[in-house]
This record gives C-alpha cells, sequence and structure tokens, in this order.
C-alpha cells in the first residue's frame, strides 16, 4: 500500500509537463524589497559600475537564518538620481500595484533632496519618507527606516573648493531630517537602520574613509558589504521572532 505522499510523488512523475510538485517542494518566499536611490542601487565609479548592497544582505540572509519552510527574496528598486518628493511615491505605488507581496520593505531616500534644500525643508522630505513607510504599513508589509548617511560637504575638500553636490544648508537639513526619522522609528514601533550613525565619514580613519567611500555621496564596493551588514543587524530581531512564531 502507497502512502498519500507516495502517491502524490509518482502523480508528479507521470505528469511533470504540467510541473506538478509534491506538497513537500512547495516553498513560500520571505521577499525583502530594497527601496531608494543610488545608494540602494549600489553606484560605484561614476555610475560605471553598481554594487547594490542587496547581493551580500541575501548571502547574510541565506547564511544565517533559517524560516520555517521559507526562503528568501531580496528586490532591489533602487534608481539613481530619484527625489523623495513628487517621485518615489509614484513609483512606489507602481510597483506594489504589480502585485508582488513583500514581507520587508527597507526605505533609504531623501540625499538628491538635499542637493535643492534650505532650511525648513527637512519636513517636506521627511512628510514624503513618512508617506512611503504609510503605504508599505496598508499593504500589509513592514518597513524599515534608514537614515541618511553623510554626505560629500564632509568628504576631503570638496566642500572647500565649492564642488560637493551638498552644500551647508543640506548637510544641516540631513541632520534634522535623520532626527525627524529616529523620532517616527519610536513613536510608529517601526525598525530602524541608522546608517547614518554606523556608517560616518568624520570619524573614520583616512585609510577606512577610502575603503568604504567612493566619492562623499556613495560607498565603495566594501563600503556597500558593510551598509549591507549594518541593515542585517538592524531586521535580524524581526526575523528571528519570525523563526520562533
Amino acid at each position: 500500500m502507497f502512502s498519500i505522499t507516495q502517491d502524490k510523488k509518482e502523480n508528479c512523475e507521470q505528469d511533470k509537463k504540467e510541473n506538478c510538485r509534491t506538497v513537500e517542494a512547495v516553498q513560500s518566499k520571505f521577499r525583502v524589497l530594497a527601496f531608494g536611490d543610488s545608494l540602494t542601487e549600489g553606484w560605484i565609479d561614476d555610475g560605471a559600475n553598481f554594487r547594490p548592497y542587496t547581493s551580500r544582505l541575501l548571502q547574510l540572509l541565506n547564511e544565517t537564518i533559517q524560516l520555517r519552510s521559507r526562503s528568501f527574496e531580496v528586490h532591489n528598486m533602487g534608481l539613481s538620481g530619484e527625489f523623495v518628493v513628487d517621485q518615489m511615491t509614484k513609483r512606489l505605488l507602481r510597483i506594489l500595484e504589480e502585485g508582488t507581496p513583500y514581507d520587508l520593505v527597507i526605505i533609504l531616500g531623501g540625499t538628491n533632496d538635499l542637493s535643492e534644500a534650505s532650511l525648513g525643508d527637512e519636513e517636506k522630505i521627511f512628510t514624503g519618507l513618512k508617506i512611503l513607510h504609510d503605504i508599505i504599513k496598508t499593504n500589509g508589509s513592514n518597513s524599515v527606516i534608514v537614515t541618511l548617511p553623510e554626505t560629500d560637504f564632509y568628504y576631503k575638500d570638496l566642500a572647500e573648493n565649492g564642488t560637493s553636490y551638498v552644500k551647508e544648508t543640506g548637510e544641516n537639513v540631513r541632520i534634522l531630517l535623520n532626527d525627524k526619522l529616529r523620532d517616527y522609528a519610536v513613536h510608529t514601533n517601526t525598525l530602524l537602520c541608522d546608517l547614518a550613525k554606523e556608517l560616518p565619514q568624520r570619524t573614520l580613519t583616512p585609510e577606512d574613509l577610502e575603503k568604504y567611500w567612493d566619492d562623499g555621496l556613495h560607498f565603495t564596493a566594501a563600503g556597500y558589504e558593510r551598509m549591507a551588514e549594518i541593515i542585517f543587524d538592524s531586521i535580524k530581531p524581526l526575523l528571528i521572532q519570525d523563526v520562533e512564531s
């Protein structure tokens, strides 16, 4: 006498053309969406190459977290040059309308907005980011707030010679914006990855600055790997909770 499982397996063998699979082979996905600008897309070498942090993040997830009957997928939806205000909301809605369900959405945006910012614009950028997180939560997913790292205003002598992409006002807006993001994370119980604190420029040795930072706005390949490790450490408690539940 054959068991139910054996019957299913035999039926699969007889019906491969219809892609029949046994119950044991069906495995759901834990899907992560990385959404943002060039820092998400992985811009290096003045845009000639891309080394997104998501490649290392997926590796860390698969090596470290064993979900019950689930495997990981990480989708990178970074778009270089994109602004939070008037651009990211529309694109995020289009991505979600495509129907792929996401368990976790990591959002990092605002650096391009800083290039044109005036004092007070932190509220406008924050509102745009808050809308992104509200969309994700309404969609039934968890979101991760990522603070904006230091800009090229601090990088080498760019500010001194007037060639930095982000000026002093934009850098001040970044600091105020990050404070708002941290407060929002606390008050809404949203996961926070404090990338600004964990991967700075000004406190690094000259050797580490060269190792992790490409041009003051973007990271090197090693920098994006470090970024992945920082984000992974931030989301790990949620994933462990999923394993234990």
